[in-house]
């Protein structure tokens, strides 16, 4: 005689369980991935759109803008740029500089680097995502070049010197 069977056994519930559990693991790492790739390339996007405004304003002005404070436009709206960022992907500010930086001193006259700064907000700017960003805008180390970070709280951006 046979006996319909009605249920699942407690073994199978359980393989059902592991094997939705790993697939939500891969999800969830394939997300962050996904997203971390996202925030990074908005903020090269946004950079190379100031960086290109900063350069305009410098070409029909022969001087750079005075340095602005985190969050505030230098005086490329509505002119060169259609608006400043309110905050960059990690929830922190942009900012433009422009002074002396010894390190983007590349000639020789000190006082007149122009230089962004992407500023930590409440999102963790990791060193990973300084070496992304450095990655995409120059060599990827974040202690060389034209890009560079402590890796935690800053990233400044070279632009020209003039």
């Amino acid at each position: 005689m046979r006996t319909s069977r009605r249920g699942w056994t407690l073994i199978e519930m359980v393989m059902v369980i592991v094997v939705v559990s790993t697939l939500a693991s891969i999800s969830i790492i394939k997300i962050n991935n996904v997203m971390h790739a996202g925030r990074v390339a908005t903020a090269v996007s946004e950079i190379n759109i100031i960086k290109k405004a900063l350069m305009s304003y410098f070409g029909d002005n022969i001087a750079f803008p005075a340095n602005a404070s985190a969050g505030a436009d230098p005086g490329l709206v509505p002119d060169y740029i259609d608006s400043w960022p309110d905050e960059n992907p990690w929830n922190g500010e942009y900012e433009y500089n422009y002074g002396t930086y010894a390190t983007f001193n590349f000639d020789g006259t000190a006082g007149n680097e122009a230089y962004l700064s992407i500023n930590k907000g409440s999102d963790d700017l990791t060193s990973e995502t300084c070496v992304d960003v450095d990655n995409l805008l120059d060599d990827g180390t974040t202690t060389t070049g034209k890009v560079r970070s402590n890796g935690s709280t800053y990233i400044y951006i070279y632009v020209s010197e003039g």
